[in-house]
């Protein structure tokens, strides 16, 4: 199975305002390219927990990913999925 990063384009206010998200610094920057070919450079990233209600032989489940969500400043796409290869 490959590794899926989840790339989120912020000016740093909304997931920096959260206080439960703990932005970390990683030791070089990620070069990550966005839609066209402008790139960009990060070095920081937030590690959440998603939930995803559902059921399972009837009965009531809940399926959770924990990924690691690098933050990118002026990515004009907003969000965009990549696959470490």
């Amino acid at each position: 199975m490959k590794d899926t990063s989840v790339y989120a384009g912020t000016d740093g206010g909304v997931i920096k305002s959260l206080p439960e998200l703990k932005v970390a610094k990683m030791a070089s920057p990620l070069k990550v390219r966005g839609v066209g070919s402008t790139k960009h450079e990060t070095d920081e990233y937030v590690s959440v927990t998603i939930y995803f209600p559902g059921q399972k032989e009837r009965k009531e489940a809940l399926a959770f990913i924990t990924r690691e969500l690098h933050l990118v400043d002026d990515l004009r796409a907003k969000m965009l999925l990549g696959n470490d290869i």
